[in-house]
C-alpha cells in the first residue's frame, strides 16, 4: 500500500477516534453526576462515608436538553448547567456505565426518564429511610434504575455500617433519631454509587 495512503488512513482514525472520544466524554442521557454541598447533612455524610462527595443526580434528555433529575428537596429535573453551578466551587465529576454500549439503548434511556418522572415531586427524605414515601438523593439514583433496567448500581448498606464514631455525626443522628438509632436501616450514599464496579469516571467538571 503506497505510503500516501497509509498516512490517510492514520490522519482519518486519529481524527474519528478524536470525534468518539469528544462524544464520550459527554455528559450524556445515563450519565451519573456527583458533586458537594453544603448543609449539616452533608457534613455528617461526607465525616461517615469518607468521600467529599454528598450530592448525585440522573442525566437526562427532556426538550430543553440534558437535564439532572436529583432528590435533594422534592424530586426535580433542572437544567446540568445549574445543576453544575449549585456544587461548592461548581465542582462535578461524571460516571457512566463501563459497558454503556451494550447496556443501554434509546427504549432503555426512555424507560429511566419515565421511571425517573413517576418521582417528581416526591418529598426529600431527610430521615434516609428505604421507603417510598419520601426520598433521597441517593436512593432515587438507585432505585430509578433498579426500576428501569433491573440493575442494582452498588450493594445496599446499613447505617450501622458507616463510620458513625465522629462527634459530629453522632450530634447529627440524635437530632433525627434521638437515642434510637436505625443502625439496621438499608442505605445507599453517594460514595457507595461512586465505588461501583459497573461504573467509570469520564468527566471532571472544573477539577481541584
Amino acid at each position: 500500500m503506497p505510503l500516501r495512503i497509509v498516512g490517510l488512513i492514520f490522519v482519518l482514525t486519529i481524527s474519528l477516534a478524536a470525534c468518539v472520544n469528544e462524544t464520550v466524554m459527554g455528559p450524556v442521557a445515563g450519565d451519573f453526576v456527583f458533586q458537594a454541598l453544603h448543609s449539616p447533612d452533608h457534613v455528617a455524610l461526607n465525616l461517615a462515608t469518607g468521600s467529599e462527595y454528598t450530592h448525585c443526580g440522573l442525566v437526562l434528555n427532556d426538550s430543553s436538553g440534558l437535564v439532572v433529575y436529583e432528590a435533594v428537596g422534592p424530586v426535580r429535573a433542572i437544567p446540568l448547567d445549574q445543576w453544575v453551578q449549585q456544587g461548592i466551587d461548581q465542582h462535578c465529576v461524571v460516571m457512566r456505565f463501563n459497558d454503556r454500549a451494550k447496556l443501554l439503548d434509546q427504549n432503555d434511556l426512555e424507560e429511566i426518564r419515565r421511571v425517573a418522572d413517576t418521582y417528581i415531586g416526591k418529598g426529600y427524605d431527610s430521615y434516609f429511610n428505604w421507603s417510598d414515601d419520601r426520598i433521597y438523593c441517593s436512593e432515587f439514583v438507585w432505585k430509578a434504575i433498579k426500576l428501569a433496567l433491573n440493575i442494582e448500581l452498588a450493594q445496599l448498606r446499613l447505617l450501622g455500617s458507616y463510620d458513625l464514631t465522629d462527634s459530629r455525626v453522632q450530634k447529627r443522628l440524635h437530632e433525627k433519631y434521638g437515642d434510637s438509632l436505625p443502625l439496621q436501616e438499608p442505605m445507599i450514599s453517594p460514595a457507595d454509587l461512586m465505588n461501583s464496579s459497573i461504573l467509570d469516571t469520564v468527566l471532571v467538571i472544573n477539577k481541584k
